[in-house]
């Protein structure tokens, strides 16, 4: 996988796709 590729966070119920270069907690 890319460094640069967006990962998918689920918490709880609720999935995102975000930049790990942004620093989405």
């Amino acid at each position: 996988m890319p460094s640069g590729a967006k990962k998918l966070t689920c918490v709880l119920f609720r999935c995102t796709w975000v930049d790990p270069t942004r620093g989405v907690r």
